[in-house]
């Protein structure tokens, strides 16, 4: 499905309402990976209601144990995508085989909307459940960026690096990083995760991105890594939640960085892309 303003155009799959195509129309310069299963077979997943592994694949809730998968279902659904009021708006309400990982009911809506030279990416998790409903959402967005690309991380001063051991969080400490230069060895091991970041600035020769992060507390800096080299992507993953750290088997509720909404209410989660 095809959305566009003067400048810009995006495509969105109704397949996990996955963003696409994010086109600058008049200079023809395409901002997003165009997938490839060479490197990436994806651009632009939600990741819901999970982020990245819980530790041995399994959450416990209420002191029941459920199997997941790294970064959720959403991707995997299939959303009823619709414009409304120059808007691309997709839903999906949850179905019985989602209980067996996620034992909420839930409605997820995804907005995209084109405003001059900015995209405004809106999730609102709905719990339609009796209960607080705890949970994990990103977005994994992938820009046409690559090695020698400068990449700017404006917030606080002491920002904190969460080091994944494998596919946990491991290592957690303050870091005052403020810029550095894409390279393959950055990706060795997997994604570079930070909390305190509110915009992240990524800019080439031919293209400049500022995603400001809004409501999104942590961000995932990642490329595919492969035969020692980087993929010619990068992207910027908002995440409001974390992967588990090593060994960690309490309570949904008591994980690092986890959501939570109260029953029968909503939450709205919102970064922007603003393109250059």
């Amino acid at each position: 499905m095809k959305f566009s303003n003067e400048r810009f155009e995006i495509i969105i799959s109704e397949s996990g309402a996955e963003l696409l195509s994010l086109r600058d129309i008049k200079r023809n310069i395409e901002y997003l990976w165009q997938r490839d299963s060479e490197w990436w077979g994806k651009t632009s997943p939600i990741l819901f209601p999970y982020i990245g592994f819980n530790y041995n694949s399994e959450v416990k809730i209420d002191g029941i144990v459920y199997s997941t998968s790294k970064h959720g279902f959403a991707r995997e659904r299939d959303f009823l995508c619709e414009v409304v009021n120059n808007k691309l708006i997709c839903v999906y309400e949850s179905v019985d085989r989602d209980l067996e990982t996620f034992p909420y009911p839930f409605k997820l809506k995804v907005i995209y909307e084109l405003v001059d030279n900015k995209l405004i990416v809106s999730y609102e998790v709905f719990n339609l459940s009796d209960e607080t409903m705890f949970f994990e959402l990103g977005g994994h967005p992938a820009f046409n960026f690559k090695n020698g690309d400068k990449v700017t991380l404006v917030g606080d001063d002491n920002k904190r690096r969460y080091v994944l051991d494998g596919t946990y969080v491991g290592e957690i400490y303050e870091d005052s990083v403020e810029s550095f230069l894409l390279k393959d060895e950055l990706f060795e091991n997997d994604a570079l995760i930070y909390d305190g970041v509110k915009h992240v600035i990524i800019e080439s020769d031919k293209r400049r991105i500022r995603v400001v992060l809004e409501d999104f507390e942590f961000v995932g800096i990642w490329s595919m890594y492969k035969d020692g080299k980087m993929a010619p992507f990068v992207c910027v993953e908002p995440w409001a939640g974390l992967p588990d750290k090593i060994g960690y088997d309490g309570e949904i509720k008591d994980k690092l960085g986890i959501q939570s909404i109260d029953r029968n209410k909503s939450r709205v989660y919102r970064f922007e892309v603003i393109l250059g």
